[in-house]
């Protein structure tokens, strides 16, 4: 695994690269460039964030944040499933994060039930860590088509169908079809 190593401002700073192998130091936040995570209108999302470090932020605030819209803030226990106020209608009912993961470092979240309208850039920041840390997603969901969703209709009729024949056939070859 290769590390790149930056000094900055008098801090040392680590980090390993993302995806993509793009990390960029600007004055005082480290900030790790966008992963792309393309899904399926409806389907669950995970838009990741952790620290290289791998350490415990069970105590850390992290922000979620989509432009200027609130997605998910936790701070240190509480956030905006457990009564914070704050976030964006868009998300609520439907964000949550890692409990079991924050020990590792992972800020990742799990956007439930996906619209179309969730499209676009994510940021994770960590704003009280020395340097603070900011990582970036995009997410694209797509609009499940008309299309698709005839194929799956079409697909279920005939194996309806095709149940309702081997009936049929069954029956008649037990000869328990009686003719009239």
């Amino acid at each position: 695994i290769f590390r790149y190593i930056f000094y900055k401002c008098h801090h040392l700073l680590e980090a390993a690269p993302n995806q993509s192998g793009r990390i960029i130091v600007s004055s005082q936040l480290l900030h790790l460039h966008a992963k792309k995570l393309i899904v399926e209108e409806g389907s669950a999302a995970v838009l990741p964030c952790a620290l290289s470090s791998k350490q415990d932020i069970t105590n850390v605030l992290f922000d979620w944040k989509k432009g200027h819209q609130e997605v998910f803030m936790y701070d240190a226990g509480v956030h905006y499933n457990n009564g914070r106020p704050g976030q964006d209608g868009q998300f609520k009912g439907r964000v949550s994060h890692l409990e079991e993961e924050l020990k590792h470092g992972n800020a990742s979240i799990r956007i439930n039930n996906t619209r179309v309208s969730d499209s676009g850039n994510y940021t994770c920041l960590f704003p009280r860590l020395n340097p603070p840390r900011t990582f970036s997603v995009q997410l694209i969901v797509n609009q499940i088509s008309v299309h698709g969703w005839s194929v799956v209709l079409g697909i279920l009729i005939g194996a309806v169908g095709t149940l309702l024949m081997i009936g049929a056939i069954g029956t008649c070859q037990r000869g328990t079809f009686k003719k009239k």
